[in-house]
């Protein structure tokens, strides 16, 4: 296990005494530049050390000399604080729980989970009948196929609708290009079909046998989407789509009742989908609405109804509605409206209930609609900060949601809602290891104003008893590129940081901080906290 080094650095900043001789360095490593120019859009960007990207066997012994230069560098000014880099480490490692288990998920005629064993890296992938006749049966084992490997990553794992075929695709280089095997979990052998090179996206349909993937150019942008059918080579692989604009990347999916497949290419301001019939593979895909300029719309299913999640003319969002039997533009009727003080972020739908995922002032927020009685129901969550998503739900016919909850004093839990009932049950809540007790943190959120007026929400989280009692340091953080807001969620990490007295706080903006710091406060009151807080518009 890996000490994350912003925390490590964190906390031995923070302790003063282990600074009482002051360090005497070697000289840092300095990469050598080599200009190298590119032009895009007419404007010319310069870069000094692209050279370091280059995996040219020529050149990589001396990108390597100077990474170990740069480790040896770390490790010289860090010389001091060897005993405590230990002391953390078995500090951290002591609060994970190394053999553990997912909470099992119902998908057709099985039940899925995972299990993780001491001293092993990698997931076990199980599952067992539903009817509970069988005993647990293991689909894939991924440490045994990271054996004799300085990495691995299993980046895709899927299983063909009838429960037979496991489709998995592995990642040994870090490149994230996935070369794909086939498991006949019957016969207990491999398929000789191999997809290789592919990003982490590709959908079953409904026959068994044919496959949808998309295919990456030499920038590594998901362009095109091909169909592979079982048993026959990849030289025979359909070419389905081929987007041509270079800010466009598609992907495919399938909705959530399994009948279509859904094609959609999109860049940071526009979206396109095309819809195919899962069963019916070889009729092709239908546009659903053309593309246009800065305007986003996503799709959801729910027979007999097609639900646009769109953009236009509406900065936050709304949700329109269409029939499966006719989807033109001109007949869509408004199915929520759009709100100045609510973000729509997506919908999931089920057999008779329709889920809205939102944030009300940055913080997410949970809804339904139940189809049978048109109420509309908000699920309610009792912590004043706290982040909420929704978990596999892979079974449509049901009145169950399950979605993962967690808090900066309450550790990820899985929570299985009753849509008719109304009651939430927490199936599974993470264990941390040795004396962690929430009682002893308090979280809180605040807010802050940016310099063009906006207010910025920021989570904070500390222990009660450093509350008052003089100079400590706050870690502040953020994250807002691409539209990702930074989420309060629990770390058992950051306890190493509370328990030697510091503040953590994590600003949800949509603009990120330059980087993660550590400010100096005074700790006395929340009004001075706030003020101070404040002053990060500076840097928002």
């Amino acid at each position: 296990m890996k000490i994350p080094f912003i925390l490590l650095f964190m906390i031995i900043a923070g302790v003063p005494a282990l600074h009482a001789e002051p360090r005497k360095l070697i000289t840092p490593p300095v990469a050598k530049k080599i200009p190298a120019i590119t032009e895009k859009h007419g404007v010319k960007l310069l870069d000094n050390y692209s050279w370091m990207k280059d995996k040219n066997e020529i050149k990589k012994p001396e990108i390597m000399n100077y990474l170990k230069a740069e480790n040896a560098y770390t490790r010289h000014a860090m010389r001091d604080t060897e005993l405590l880099q230990k002391q953390l480490y078995e500090e951290l490692k002591g609060r994970i729980k190394e053999n553990d288990l997912s909470v099992p998920v119902k998908n057709g005629n099985y039940i899925y989970f995972n299990r993780m064993e001491a001293g092993k890296q990698y997931p076990i992938h199980l599952r067992k009948p539903a009817n509970g006749k069988d005993e647990e049966e293991v689909i894939l084992d991924e440490n045994k196929l990271a054996e004799g490997k300085e990495y691995f990553d299993c980046g895709i794992l899927e299983i063909s609708p009838n429960d037979r075929i496991i489709a998995y695709g592995i990642d040994t280089d870090g490149d994230e290009k996935y070369d794909v095997c086939f498991y006949d979990l019957k016969t207990k052998k491999h398929l000789s079909d191999k997809i290789e090179g592919i990003p982490a996206n590709l959908e079953w349909a409904e026959d068994n046998k044919t496959l949808f993937y998309t295919v990456m150019d030499e920038t590594t942008r998901p362009y095109m989407v091909k169909s592979h059918v079982l048993g026959t080579p990849n030289t025979q692989d359909k070419i389905i789509y081929e987007e041509k604009d270079q800010t466009f990347c598609v992907t495919v999916n399938k909705s959530r009742d399994n009948r279509f497949l859904v094609m959609s290419t999109g860049s940071s301001t526009s979206t396109e989908e095309y819809i195919c019939d899962a069963n019916n593979p070889d009729k092709g895909f239908r546009l659903f609405c053309p593309r246009e300029k800065n305007i986003e719309y996503y799709l959801t299913f729910q027979k007999p109804y097609i639900y646009v999640t769109t953009n236009e003319n509406a900065l936050n969002f709304k949700v329109m509605r269409a029939t499966e039997s006719n989807w033109s533009k001109g007949d869509w009727e408004e199915l929520i409206p759009h709100s100045e003080n609510v973000y729509i972020e997506g919908l999931s739908a089920f057999e008779n209930y329709l889920v809205i995922c939102e944030r009300v002032n940055g913080l997410q927020k949970i809804r339904y609609i139940n189809n049978k009685t048109n109420e509309k129901i908000e699920i309610p969550f009792v912590e004043a900060v706290y982040s909420v998503n929704l978990a596999s739900n892979p079974e449509y016919q049901t009145r169950k949601l399950r979605f993962v909850y967690d808090s900066l004093t309450t550790p990820e839990s899985v929570i299985e809602y009753d849509f008719e009932t109304g009651m939430s049950e927490c199936l599974k809540r993470r264990e941390v290891i040795g004396d962690f007790d929430p009682n002893n943190y308090i979280s809180e959120r605040i807010f802050a104003t940016a310099k063009d007026g906006a207010q910025i929400p920021i989570s904070l989280v500390y222990r009660k008893d450093q509350w008052g009692y003089g100079p400590c340091s706050m870690y502040l953080t953020s994250y807002g590129a691409y539209g990702i807001s930074s989420d309060p969620y629990f770390s058992s990490t950051y306890l190493s940081l509370l328990d030697r007295g510091y503040i953590y706080a994590t600003s949800e903006v949509g603009r990120s901080l330059e980087e993660p710091g550590i400010i100096r406060v005074n700790f006395l009151t929340k009004r001075i906290v706030l003020q101070i807080l404040s002053l990060v518009q500076n840097i928002l």
